[in-house]
């Protein structure tokens, strides 16, 4: 029976939805192929880096080491590479194969594993070239519906970086904000207990390749983290940073204490003339200070191995009442020690410098912590004053002191420390001073009356032919006290002497929190109306 003319008309609607259906399905099934394949591969890679040159071509030197060798984050730069490499590259291959498959010329393509070209596809190109006009409409759908899924996606890649792009310069600004914040209130920095540079950060060295990172705060190398060129997975901000990685010197390379940059740091210098007491008063200080810590319940810790070993040294000296070895006149150094725990605590480096290194210019550089500290420590040795060597000459106790400190002048010592700093820039105002009159013991010993209170020294040193400094010192620092210690072991000192006293000041003008000196050392009537 013929079949009618709306039948055949039926058919062929029939098979060209079918071919446009088939050809939907092609097209999608290619396209989702071709996302598969772009998140498996990419032709276009930006490596570390070629990321590094990009960066330093368009201007960006990063100081006097360049920007980091990273993995860019991935909205930051490769997101633009696939996008090339989706939307042109293999998009073109995936057009032009189709094409050919269209005019019936795919089966062309070289087929590496074997010696012809044409031997794969040569028996099914008879049974192509019969079909190819039924080929036609699904191979010019598949065409123009890849094409509309490229668009698509397109649009949608372009909506989430604009949508992602702002979330990404806040969260970077907010976090390299709230860094900075930290970094100014509680005054933190990177100090180098070995060459004495110090940074606003530290560089971090990769646990995994020892490549050294400089600037690990939030960038286009990550928000949270970043990954180093090896693979080595690295937290950003110093805060977090700190307690992860290994910190080192910017300029030297050397290792840092733990926490460097993420907690408060203070440097107080202690300078003097030789023999003048700095080392003894240094350790005295220490023992009080975790004398301080266990009364009080103060974590009072160590940073490092070196630290602890001097700081034990340091308490067997004091708690036998051994000489103290005389200081290194070749490299001065540093016995750090940490207030509290975590980003809440202090790190607090006490530098001790043979006073041989004030007397010779060339060796200023040797003592550079003078430039960074945020208060110094001046100890005056009383027997170099002329009021008191006359008063304790006839005491056999002070017959060694005054031999160690005949013809030392102790404002020559002082002004060699100020005419350097002012000269290299110091602003009075950045920096405090304490003024520790040593070897009380020995003056108390030999009968000598002195004051304990901060005025009534300073009037006292007058009187005793110290008037120079004296009057000079408020003119060249923020801000000048007086303090007399008998560098003890802090218990057998007397509240009065207490040779923590300095530092503790120098501390809380810091913004340490410690106990007030009444809770420190209560007078005898307040013991006295605690007690009832």
């Amino acid at each position: 029976m013929p079949i009618r003319y709306q039948e055949w008309f039926h058919i062929v609607i029939s098979v060209v939805l079918g071919e446009i259906g088939a050809g939907m399905i092609v097209g999608f099934v290619l396209f989702v192929g071709l996302l598969v394949r772009m998140t498996r591969s990419t032709s276009i890679l930006v490596t570390p880096q070629t990321f590094k040159n990009e960066r330093e071509k368009a201007g960006d030197k990063k100081g006097d080491f360049g920007p980091d060798v990273a993995w860019p984050w991935y909205f930051r730069r490769q997101v633009f590479a696939d996008k090339q490499d989706v939307f042109e590259t293999r998009r073109d291959k995936v057009t032009q194969w189709l094409v050919g498959l269209l005019i019936g010329d795919t089966f062309r393509i070289t087929d590496s594993t074997s010696s012809s070209p044409h031997r794969k596809f040569s028996k099914w190109r008879k049974w192509f070239m019969l079909f190819s006009p039924l080929l036609c409409i699904p191979t010019l759908v598949a065409i123009i519906f890849m094409a509309l899924c490229n668009i698509l996606f397109e649009a949608v890649a372009y909506v989430v970086i604009l949508l992602v792009w702002p979330g990404y310069l806040l969260t970077v600004w907010a976090l390299r904000g709230l860094e900075a914040a930290w970094s100014m209130g509680r005054k933190t920095s990177a100090s180098c207990p070995a060459c004495f540079y110090v940074s606003k950060r530290p560089a971090y060295r990769c646990d995994g390749c020892g490549r050294l990172h400089r600037d690990v705060r939030p960038s286009r190398l990550g928000i949270f983290y970043r990954r180093c060129e090896c693979g080595e997975v690295m937290p950003t901000m110093t805060l977090r940073a700190a307690w992860r990685e290994t910190a080192v010197c910017q300029r030297c390379e050397e290792q840092l204490r733990q926490g460097a940059a993420a907690v408060r740091d203070i440097r107080l210098p202690i300078f003097g003339d030789v023999a003048a007491g700095k080392t003894r008063f240094l350790y005295a200080a220490l023992d009080s200070m975790r004398h301080l810590g266990s009364k009080h319940a103060i974590t009072v810790s160590f940073p490092d191995t070196e630290s602890q070993q001097r700081a034990d040294t340091a308490m067997a000296t004091m708690r036998t009442a051994a000489r103290t070895v005389k200081t290194d006149p070749t490299h001065p150094t540093a016995l750090s020690f940490r207030l509290g725990s975590g980003n809440s605590g202090s790190l607090v480096h006490m530098f001790d410098a043979a006073g041989e290194l004030y007397n010779r210019p060339d060796d200023y550089d040797q003592v550079s912590f003078l430039d960074s500290g945020h208060g110094l420590v001046y100890v005056v040795d009383p027997f170099t004053l002329s009021g008191i060597r006359s008063q304790v000459s006839g005491f056999v106790s002070a017959t060694e002191h005054l031999d160690t400190a005949a013809g030392k002048d102790p404002e020559t010592a002082y002004g060699q420390v100020v005419t350097r700093l002012r000269g290299g820039g110091v602003k009075a105002k950045d920096q405090r001073l304490a003024v520790v009159i040593s070897k009380t013991d020995v003056l108390y010993s030999c009968a000598v009356d002195f004051p304990t209170e901060s005025s009534a020294i300073s009037e006292w040193l007058m009187e005793n032919g110290l008037h120079n400094i004296v009057l000079a010192a408020p003119n060249e620092f923020a801000e000048v006290r007086y303090f007399a210690v008998a560098s003890v072991a802090a218990k057998t000192a007397a509240p009065e002497t207490d040779a923590g006293a300095p530092v503790r000041w120098l501390l809380r003008k810091e913004g340490v929190k410690l106990p007030s000196e009444e809770e420190i050392n209560p007078k005898p009537e307040a013991e006295a109306e605690v007690k009832a």
